[in-house]
């Protein structure tokens, strides 16, 4: 179980930065949260039948399809995951269907002051026997101080790079970015329509049993789009716990060369202590992934990733590589399967091969 939960694929914040292409550089346009991820406000639902849906009729994007109308200060959203896996290594092979996320999520707007809260499931090992408890991976308070700035407080995700789902690349998963990793913060937001600055002061779990991540830090976040389509960006992340103090620094950029063909890329340097030992560390992580829409909603895509976290020894590098599809049939529905090869270069060097399919559904 904890083999899997080191690879499987995390999308708990549904967010799609590379919509840029369609000229939506801010996350605001689709969500309410500044920084992406989470409940949908009612354009972002318009543009998922516009623009991301191969199919759709008519009021199909609306919560429970339009049967259950709500007040324009109020968003709701549900959402249902599902993952099969299959992992295979010289010494393991395993397979396993997960129920990833069943989540509610709500939004509340008085004048300037939204109010956010989501009500979940997560599946935990404690003490080798598996647990099922309550969890809520989001809850904060946004104000909208000016058109252009907001502050936000509570629980969620820490704003990082392209801040994408796909929390199985290496980026999210070796830095520690990925599943259940929401810390207590404090966001300074900036928005603009060709420039973002974020600041984040991190201010870890605050007793949460629900989080992975316990690191306190400061994070600033700077993005650019320009040509009405391109988006470039870059961001100083400084953390410590009781175990160890970092900084990681980095671009990260999304290309197109027209609506249908998008590359996506992070590279981050990342200088850690260990503050028992003193010993240091220093290394990258990278992660590139080449996509082309060959029709509205129908995605295949390419991906290659290299980490080595500590340049002085082979034992932390390792490659990937991979293919994969994106299928978006109709509005609430995304459908992807994938196929990732990882080369490890411990001893003489192993690979590992995984596959997996996700269903997300969110009404």
């Amino acid at each position: 179980m904890i083999l899997i939960l080191l690879f499987l694929p995390v999308f708990s914040a549904w967010s799609f930065p590379e919509l840029v292409r369609y000229g939506y550089p801010n996350c605001v346009a689709c969500h309410v949260s500044p920084s992406g991820g989470g409940v949908l406000n009612q354009y972002g639902r318009e543009l998922s039948k516009e623009i991301l849906s191969t199919w759709g009729a008519k009021g199909e994007q609306y919560f429970a399809y339009g049967l259950v109308k709500t007040p324009q200060n109020v968003n709701l959203q549900a959402y249902v995951r599902l993952l099969q896996l299959h992992r295979e290594t010289p010494s393991i092979k395993e397979g396993r269907a997960i129920l990833m996320q069943a989540d509610l999520e709500g939004s509340y707007r008085y004048k300037n002051v939204t109010a956010v809260a989501t009500l979940g499931r997560q599946e935990k090992q404690v003490k080798g026997e598996k647990v099922v408890q309550p969890i809520s991976r989001r809850h904060y308070l946004l104000w909208q101080a000016t058109d252009k700035a907001t502050l936000r407080g509570g629980k969620f995700a820490r704003n990082f790079g392209l801040n994408t789902p796909y929390h199985t690349s290496f980026v999210y998963r070796d830095l520690g970015f990925g599943q259940d990793t929401e810390t207590y913060n404090l966001e300074l937001s900036y928005i603009k329509d060709n420039m973002t600055f974020f600041y984040t002061a991190v201010l870890g779990a605050y007793q949460d049993k629900t989080t992975y991540a316990s690191e306190k830090a400061n994070t600033i976040s700077f993005q650019y789009s320009f040509l009405k389509s391109q988006k470039v960006g870059a961001t100083y992340y400084k953390g410590k716990d009781d175990n160890q103090e970092r900084d990681i620094i980095g671009p990260w950029l999304i290309l197109n060369y027209n609506k249908n063909l998008f590359l996506m890329s992070e590279l981050f340097f990342q200088d850690k202590e260990n503050l028992s030992s003193k010993e240091t560390s220093k290394g990258y992580v990278n992660t590139n992934r080449f996509n082309y829409q060959i029709f509205k909603g129908v995605i295949p895509f390419l991906t290659f990733e290299a980490s080595q976290l500590d340049w002085t020894t082979d034992f932390s590098k390792r490659q990937s590589y991979g293919a994969g599809l994106q299928f978006f049939p109709r509005p609430h529905i995304e459908l992807m399967a994938s196929y990732q090869k990882d080369r490890y270069y411990i001893d003489d060097g192993y690979f590992s091969d995984l596959y997996w399919f996700m269903f997300n559904y969110y009404l």
